[in-house]
This record gives C-alpha cells, structure tokens and sequence, in this order.
C-alpha cells in the first residue's frame, strides 16, 4: 500500500563548512511512514560555492554561502532549503 509524501524538512537548516569538506545531506519525512521518499537535492544560490555529489553530499567549493534545495521526487511541490556558509578554516577560540 502506498503512503502519500505530504511534507519534508531538514534537520539541519544552517551549516558551516571548510573548503574540500563533504556532508551527507538528510531530510525528514511526514509522514515517517510515507513510502514515497525520493529527494532531489539542487543548489538554488551559490552554485560557485558548493555542489552537490552523489545524490546525497554536498562539498564545500570555495568561500561563499549556497542555498540547498531538497525537492520530493515524487511531488514537486513538496521541497526545503538549508543554508550552507563554507569558509576558508575552520573559526579558532
């Protein structure tokens, strides 16, 4: 029996990154049950910034912030976003 997607979110909404770093993107499903879980993962700003690989990663390209977008591969209209700030090192003391 198919359970219909009727939102995501992401847990992590604000991320900091250091150039050359990688993180696997996650997203929450409503409702959990859904059977309906394919996401799409786009960059909507800062594609200078950061790209998405393997369908769930996202690496940190140069200093900037890059908005992520996760889209529902099953209904178009279901999507969030996280912000990514990628620097250059890591924030010291």
């Amino acid at each position: 029996m198919s359970i219909p997607i009727k939102g995501i979110s992401i847990p992590i909404v604000n991320r900091t990154m250091i150039i050359g770093e990688a993180q696997t993107l996650k997203v929450a499903f409503y409702p959990c049950d859904t059977t309906q879980r394919g996401v799409i993962w786009t960059i909507k700003y800062g594609s200078e910034c950061a790209r998405v690989e393997d369908g769930d990663k996202v690496r940190a390209i140069t200093s900037g912030i890059a908005i992520l977008r996760a889209t529902s591969s099953h209904k178009c209209s279901i999507s969030a976003e996280c912000v990514v700030t990628i620097r250059a090192t890591e924030r010291t003391g």
